[in-house]
């Protein structure tokens, strides 16, 4: 089973992470698809996955910002949705 650590080695690995252009500090975006699929390799269940992703991110000083995101509608569907990005600071990135 994964602990925060190994959370934490994910979302500091520059393989995961990749350059995030916001205003002027330099933050990297995680690929938190990866690191949750990666966690849940390791044994977490899906939701105990990202909540390590999360107390990860809040052990490097990183976040997690939820925005709507209006698409196509699909038949059946709403064609609104949340998506989820996190993101970590430059210093905390293992290059």
């Amino acid at each position: 089973m994964p602990e925060i650590k190994d959370a934490v080695a994910l979302i500091t690995d520059p393989s995961y992470v990749s350059p995030k252009h916001v205003g002027g500090e330099e933050q990297f975006a995680v690929n938190t698809k990866r690191v949750i699929r990666a966690l849940r390799d390791q044994g977490a269940g899906k939701a105990e996955a990202r909540e390590l992703g999360l107390k990860a991110l809040e052990e490097v000083g990183g976040g997690a910002e939820i925005r709507a995101v209006r698409g196509a509608q699909a038949a059946g569907g709403r064609g609104d949705s949340n998506t989820e990005d996190w993101w970590v600071p430059k210093a905390a990135v293992r290059f």
